[in-house]
């Protein structure tokens, strides 16, 4: 009887240990080359606590704009901001910034075309969003509506890379 309840000890302490948050290991995330993801894709917050993450465009082929939309669960987080970030504009394009539509628990269509400029390539920030964490839990952030496009407006394809965010 003694052995069982060691062992019931040993298995429950084993069983705790491992579903504390700071014992979750975050998978490690490969973002491949026209993508869009968060930087950080996997966060941290208090309850409370205000922070930015940003959509990151990476290794794109050549576009003139984008648009994407966002989810999340609207009891762990509120979004109370998006703000354009400063990719496509380069040292001397001209977008027009289409601000999203804000609903408890998503993000819709935010977008960027540019106006001037050509089309860019590469990696950069294409919008910053601010969260405040509500309440403890975890939430997916994930991307839908995801769209790059050409000076022809003709989309190019783009993978979209999710994210996380834990609230404490």
């Amino acid at each position: 009887m003694k052995k069982i309840l060691l062992l019931a000890l040993i298995v429950g302490v084993v069983f705790l240990y491992g579903c504390k948050e700071d014992a979750l290991q975050e998978p490690e995330i490969v973002v491949t080359a026209n993508s869009l993801s968060l930087d950080p894709a996997f966060s941290k917050a208090a309850v409370g606590d205000e922070f930015v993450l940003s959509v990151m465009a990476k290794d794109v082929s050549p576009i003139a704009g984008w648009q994407f939309s966002l989810s999340y669960d609207p009891e762990v987080l509120e979004a109370k901001g998006v703000s354009e970030g400063d990719f496509l504009k380069g040292a001397d394009g001209r977008t027009y910034w289409v601000a999203p539509k804000m609903n408890p628990g998503s993000i819709e269509n935010a977008a960027a075309p540019l106006l001037s400029g050509g089309m860019r390539d590469g990696s950069g920030v294409v919008a910053t969003v601010k969260f405040v964490a509500k309440a403890a839990g975890q939430t997916d952030l994930k991307f839908f509506d995801v769209k790059f496009a050409d000076s022809n407006a003709q989309e190019v394809a783009v993978t979209s890379i999710d994210g996380v965010v834990w609230v404490s």
